[in-house]
């Protein structure tokens, strides 16, 4: 099975930080109907924890080191950098938040006061 980090050019890690995050937004900046705020939190999270399911599979062999790394230069007249790393540990708790993610959004489906904000 060909590693994931044969491919560094597509930014997996930032995919799992920005996936919820875009959804969160969507959900609280177009004010959607309750209905469609639980489906979009839904969708967001199933996608989350289909990419950290997939990562696992392709990465939970168990290898030492960085199994994923981002380092990009962000505002290089200051010297700061945008850096992301997975190791190991760092991948099972990203499945198990994205796990609990997806169940916090079912267990909050019947909830209807201000459904769009407690989604997001």
């Amino acid at each position: 099975m060909t590693p994931l980090t044969a491919l560094p050019q597509f930014p997996w890690l930032s995919l799992l930080i920005g996936l919820p995050l875009a959804g969160a937004l969507l959900c609280l900046l177009q004010r959607r109907s309750v209905g469609e705020c639980r489906w979009l939190a839904l969708a967001t999270t199933l996608a989350t924890l289909a990419v950290s399911v997939w990562l696992f599979i392709v990465h939970g062999d168990g290898q030492s080191g960085w199994l994923l790394r981002e380092d990009a230069e962000w505002i290089p007249s200051f010297g700061i950098r945008y850096t992301l790393a997975l190791d190991g540990i760092s991948l099972l708790l990203v499945l198990l938040t994205a796990f609990l993610h997806t169940i916090a959004v079912l267990i909050a489906w019947p909830e209807q006061r201000r459904a769009p904000l407690f989604m997001a």
